[in-house]
C-alpha cells in the first residue's frame, strides 16, 4: 500500500484551517500527487511526486512524535482506514465529497450545495469543516458545522445565519472559538496557532462544543521551537 507524495512538512494543524479535530496538535502535512489543487486562499503544497509506502509515512510521523496526519488530496479509503487502525488521526483537505472511514476528518472547499449535502450524509462519522466559496452551499448545513472564510463581508453574513463556529482568516481576523450558549472564550488563537484551549466543555456553563478530540496532544519542545518562527518544516 503506497501513495505518490509531492511533499511533507511538520506544522500545527490550526495552520491548515482545521480547528475542531485535534486542537493544538502538530501534524505531518502531506500533499498527494493525484489531483490538481484549485486556486484558493488555502495553501496547498506543490512539487515533484514520489512513491512512499504507508509504512514509510508512519515511520516519518513517529520520528517527529506526531500521530496526526493531514493529507492534501483524495486519500484512498483503505489507506485512511489502515492509518486509523494503527492509532493515527487522519485529516484530509479536498475540494469535493470524499468517502472516509469513521473517525477521520475532512476540510472541504466547496461552492456546491449538492456536494456539501452529499458529504453531510456522513456527518456523524466523519468530522467535517468547510470553506465555502459560495455561501448558498451552507443553506442546509447544521449550525455546529465549523466554517472557514477569507472575506469579512462573508464572515458577517454567515454569522447572521446563526452558525456557531465561524472564522475569518483575513483582516480583521476572527480565529477564537466561543461557547455558543454563553459566549465564553473556549479556544484562543493567534496567526492560526492555538494559544489556549479549555477542552470540549465550556468552563462557565458546561456546554459541550463541537470537537473531535478530548485533549491536546503533547508537542515536543524542539517542534515548538521550530514552529515558533516558521510556518512549517519540510521533512519529506
Amino acid at each position: 500500500m503506497s501513495l505518490k507524495v509531492i511533499a511533507g512538512q511538520i506544522t500545527y494543524i490550526e495552520r491548515l484551517y482545521i480547528y475542531h479535530y485535534v486542537p493544538g496538535a502538530h501534524a505531518l502535512w502531506i500533499s498527494l500527487d493525484s489531483w490538481e489543487p484549485p486556486e484558493s486562499p488555502l495553501e496547498f503544497l506543490r512539487g515533484e511526486g514520489r512513491q512512499l509506502s504507508v509504512e514509510e509515512i508512519v515511520k516519518r510521523a513517529l520520528k517527529y512524535s506526531t500521530k496526526t496526519l493531514v493529507f492534501d488530496g483524495p486519500l484512498p479509503y483503505e489507506v485512511a482506514e489502515e492509518l486509523l487502525r494503527r492509532g493515527f488521526r487522519v485529516a484530509v483537505r479536498y475540494d469535493a465529497p470524499l468517502e472516509l472511514p469513521k473517525g477521520a476528518s475532512l476540510l472541504m472547499q466547496t461552492s456546491s450545495p449538492e456536494d456539501l449535502r452529499a458529504q453531510l450524509k456522513a456527518y456523524d462519522d466523519v468530522h467535517l469543516e468547510v470553506y465555502p466559496t459560495n455561501l448558498e452551499a451552507l443553506e442546509e448545513a447544521p449550525k455546529d458545522l465549523p466554517v472557514h472564510l477569507f472575506s469579512w463581508p462573508d464572515y458577517l453574513k454567515v454569522e447572521k445565519m446563526g452558525f456557531y463556529y465561524v472564522y475569518n482568516h483575513t483582516q480583521p481576523y476572527r480565529e477564537d472559538t466561543k461557547c455558543p450558549r454563553c459566549g465564553t472564550p473556549n479556544a484562543v488563537r493567534e496567526n492560526d496557532t492555538l494559544l489556549g484551549w479549555d477542552g470540549p466543555r465550556c468552563r462557565r456553563c458546561g456546554f459541550r462544543l463541537h470537537y473531535h478530540a478530548e485533549e491536546t496532544p503533547e508537542v515536543p519542545r524542539v517542534i515548538r521551537e521550530w514552529l515558533s518562527w516558521r510556518f512549517s518544516v519540510p521533512v519529506l
